[in-house]
């Protein structure tokens, strides 16, 4: 049913919600860099173990989890005359731009192996705060910035066309960037001026979304109408048992970042190995663009239409049917590059109507914590599913780690069966299982438009809306 519900929802300016829907791709410009380059940076310019990279992304991946609560909770126990989330945008962006320097300026270079680890797991991990900072304001302010379905799911379709034309345009040109440097993945200037512009990205973008929060993160949207509660870490045991939305969003969200996260990391190997072609890649990454934008805008329509779920599981199925589709297929020959650049490009889109789902899905499970429990918490929420959703997709790591240790992966290695095959079922044989799992997840989400409707209505009633 279309929503229909008299407007007394609290709303955004267009442009604001324009503004904020570029912060996911501030923060998500440093994790393209690493996802992309972070592998074979430290396989190909510091000639390190691939397997030791892979658990070290894994690794990293899970203390990123764990510190989102943490900072969730400050989120919500913290007003300052700024607000509750600018300060945390600000100071997310620092670190997370300092962090991508420290990885890939190469200011420093050990002859000793255990101390490079050193290096990259430490800067890695100074990166994480700024990361955790920033990202968990993308999942949490929102609820501030307004509470229309509609405009939550204009604001999921405009993330994500915003964020998924940057990862195109970044692997369309920075693979094959970094590689024309003289000795390609080996020559560490290509790393730098890759971080150079990742840096420049996330700055100008959170400058955006600072700004367009600044009518709506003041202190006195705050202290008046919500009852001041003191949220702590613990409270995201009694969060998880008691939310049934999140369980369920973060079991589907979880399996589809873990395949969004091994499609990324894995695309260089794919491309060079199971596809053995680079411009395929970059056709793919440029094609996907306009493919990606109709995608969206069917997503959009039909979220607007239904409800999120139902975009969301539309999605799913799309990223299952034509992932199974190249698998059986293997269209890889060059005769048949039209064939799979069709298949490939629906698998995108469907991945991406799924993502431009998830961020305001959040903010409407944020809303039931509220409406269910009484406890305005949407930072602990934010986190909470990123906590569970990063134990999940730290998973990713491994499994590229795994893979390149099976084949016995070494810089500008020759192509083999083995090589085709542990690239082709990372790329798209994992991410068909994560999908299978969201669709069965789902089954027991709850919210739809009148069921949101339904929650407001009360919220309302009680005065405890923002």
């Amino acid at each position: 049913m279309s929503d229909t519900h008299p407007t007394h929802y609290h709303k955004a300016k267009p442009w604001q919600i324009l503004a904020f829907s570029v912060n996911d791709t501030a923060t998500n410009a440093g994790l393209c860099t690493i996802g992309t380059f972070l592998v074979v940076m430290m396989t190909d310019n510091l000639v390190l173990s691939g397997f030791v990279a892979g658990i070290i992304m894994m690794l990293v991946r899970v203390f990123d989890g764990i510190t989102d609560p943490i900072i969730g909770t400050l989120i919500d126990n913290t007003v300052t005359r700024w607000g509750k989330f600018r300060p945390f945008l600000l100071v997310g962006s620092i670190i997370i731009n300092i962090g991508i320097f420290l990885l890939f300026g190469g200011f420093v270079h050990f002859e000793n192996e255990l101390l490079q680890y050193a290096w990259i797991i430490g800067s890695y991990i100074f990166y994480i705060f700024g990361y955790t900072c920033q990202t968990a304001c993308t999942k949490s302010a929102q609820v501030q910035l307004t509470n229309d379905p509609g405009q939550r799911s204009t604001l999921g379709f405009l993330t994500a066309i915003i964020s998924t034309a940057y990862w195109s345009l970044f692997l369309a040109f920075a693979v094959k960037y970094v590689d024309s440097f003289e000795g390609g993945f080996s020559n560490p200037d290509g790393y730098r001026v890759i971080a150079v512009i990742t840096v420049a990205v996330n700055a100008v973008l959170t400058v955006c979304s600072i700004l367009a929060l600044k009518d709506h993160d003041r202190p006195e949207c705050y202290s008046k109408e919500v009852k001041k509660e003191k949220i702590k870490v613990t409270a995201i045991f009694s969060l998880i048992n008691g939310n049934r939305p999140l369980q369920m969003l973060v079991t589907a969200a979880a399996t589809n970042k873990l395949a969004s996260n091994l499609q990324g990391a894995a695309a260089v190997y794919f491309y060079l190995y199971t596809v053995q072609s680079l411009d395929m890649q970059a056709k793919v990454s440029l094609l996907g663009l306009p493919a990606l934008f109709m995608g969206n805008t069917l997503g959009v329509i039909v979220a607007r239409r239904y409800d999120k779920k139902v975009s969301f599981l539309f999605g799913t199925w799309m990223g299952l049917i034509f992932g199974v589709l190249i698998i059986v297929v293997q269209p890889f020959a060059p005769e048949q590059a039209v064939l799979f650049l069709a298949l490939m490009l629906l698998v995108n889109a469907g991945t991406g109507i799924s993502y431009m789902n998830i961020i305001p899905m959040i903010a409407d499970v944020a809303d039931y914590e509220h409406w269910k429990n009484g406890r305005f918490a949407p930072g602990l929420v934010g986190t909470t599913f990123s906590f569970v959703d990063k134990m999940v997709s730290s998973i990713s790591g491994l499994l590229i780690g795994g893979a390149l240790s099976y084949i016995g992966y070494t810089k500008n290695m020759p192509w083999s069966s083995e090589a085709y095959w542990a690239f082709l079922l990372v790329m798209l044989g994992v991410p068909i299982l994560g999908h299978v799992a969201s669709i069965i997840a789902y089954i027991w989400y709850p919210i739809d438009n009148a069921f949101y409707r339904k929650m407001y209505d009360d919220l309302q009633q009680n005065k405890s809306v923002l």
